[in-house]
Order: C-alpha cells, then structure tokens, then sequence
C-alpha cells in the first residue's frame, strides 16, 4: 500500500500532510506528497511547500 497526498500549501493542507505522515509512519507504507504549479515561476514556492 502507498499513500498520495496533494497539497497546496494551505494551512488546511499543511495539517492534511503531517496527519498522512503519521498515518503512513504507523501504518509503515511510502508517502508521496504531490503539489503542482501553474507556471514555471511559481516552482521556488512549491518547492518550499514540499520542504
């Protein structure tokens, strides 16, 4: 089993992405956390969301 998780960076995001953490920690399966941009510009912002 794996888990995907998007997120946008949103504090609602954020609490989503940490909550699958523990949730694929437990449960000792990879975690894939996902976000997409809509312009080349917008990638040093994603990457720090991915962070």
């Amino acid at each position: 089993m794996r888990i995907l998780i998007a997120t946008d960076g949103l504090p609602h995001s954020e609490q989503a992405v940490h909550l699958s953490a523990k949730l694929a920690e437990a449960a000792r399966v990879k975690l894939t956390i996902l976000t997409v941009v809509k312009r080349e510009s917008d990638l040093p912002n994603a990457e720090k969301i991915l962070d």
